[in-house]
């Protein structure tokens, strides 16, 4: 949780070590205890020894619970998640089909395990560009859910977000929004307008309508996902952060510059007044991105001040990147915009 992963494995190594040699490797302590190995192995990026464990962990949970136990289950999942991880996508399907049809078998088609592991196929047929299959997947699994547990159900409005993220890349366009905006309404009538699940929704459907061309309705949903973020979590909750930073973006590519540049003034004094994102890759963002409406504005001095404190804090960094180049480059823009041509010139270099 600290960011250690490599020496979280470590440790976690001589514990399992130590549960073998005590209890033997199929005592469910030694069982537990593997699958928190293989999670801090994949973290710290040892997929190689996360696949060795993660798959004796199988085999030894078949031994102790049963092929179909969800346990077992779990783990088949989990093993998949390494092995897509370690590219090994083949051998990554044919596992999540296999938890899929011991879903099916222990607890039925319709359960809500197995339903969410058919959410996970059809999401790994998506990223493997097999769309038609994972659409048809998840039609599948929305009429199985819609039988077994209604057309406002956690686990079927799940399937229907699935879905509709889908058709938003495949088409077609009006069923989309359609499944986005049944979306919204199941989850505003169950739960109600200030809900986390409702809020998610909202912003669902704000993003979808802005990638369609939209100005009016997905502002109008921005600012509703910010204000009912605002009241539940506080001003400076991570959710609330990001949601202002989105309704910032928005005004920004739809050439609303004020609005812009007063969400992003806000959002960069939060991410600054906290200790853990005053000089992270964020705030950096955010305030490269608010010198540039300010030069885009015309206020020139303002986005100066911006670019410069952008580009020290690279420097402070000791590292390059597309970031640190482009944050110079703009920084000699602006300095050439003032007439000042011999501060410009050596930025431009550095970018």
């Amino acid at each position: 949780q600290d960011g250690q992963a490599k020496e979280a494995a470590e440790i976690f190594g001589e514990v399992h070590k130590c549960c073998v040699e005590a209890f033997g490797p199929h005592h469910r302590s030694t069982l537990d205890c593997a699958e928190r190995f293989v999670e801090v192995l994949e973290e710290s990026g040892n997929l190689e020894e996360a696949l060795v464990v993660c798959r004796d962990l199988v085999n030894g949970r078949e031994m102790v619970e049963g092929r179909v136990h969800p346990e077992t289950v779990k783990c088949c999942a989990t093993l998949a998640s390494v092995l897509t991880a370690a590219r090994h996508f083949e051998a990554a399907e044919e596992m999540l089909r296999e938890s899929m049809r011991r879903a099916n078998e222990g607890w039925g088609p319709g359960s809500a395990s197995a339903l969410e592991l058919t959410c996970k196929l059809a999401l790994f047929l998506q990223d493997r560009g097999k769309m038609e299959e994972a659409e048809h997947v998840l039609r599948k699994a929305l009429e199985v859910s819609e039988q077994t547990f209604g057309a406002n159900a956690a686990v079927t409005l799940a399937i229907v977000d699935n879905l509709a993220i889908l058709l938003e890349n495949v088409g077609p366009q009006q069923e989309a929004e359609a499944f986005f905006r049944r979306s919204l309404e199941e989850r505003h009538q169950t739960f109600g307008h200030d809900n986390e699940e409702t809020l998610r929704s909202m912003a669902n459907l704000a993003i979808y309508l802005g990638g369609q061309g939209f100005a009016d309705e997905p502002a109008r949903l921005y600012r509703w996902v910010l204000a009912g973020r605002l009241r539940m979590l506080g001003e400076v909750h991570r959710k609330t952060l990001e949601s202002r930073y989105s309704l910032a973006v928005f005004y920004a590519e739809h050439g609303v510059l004020d609005e812009a540049i007063d969400q992003f003034t806000l959002l960069l004094a939060r991410l600054e007044d906290s200790a853990e994102d005053a000089n992270s890759e964020w705030a950096l963002t955010c305030a490269r991105r608010l010198a540039e409406l300010h030069r885009e504005n015309e206020n020139l001095d303002t986005a100066e001040a911006l670019f410069r404190r952008v580009h020290d804090r690279y420097e402070a960094l000791e590292g390059t990147c597309l970031e640190a180049a482009d944050t110079a480059y703009n920084l000699a823009l602006v300095l050439a915009q003032l007439d000042r041509n011999s501060e410009a010139e050596p930025m431009y270099r550095i970018a």
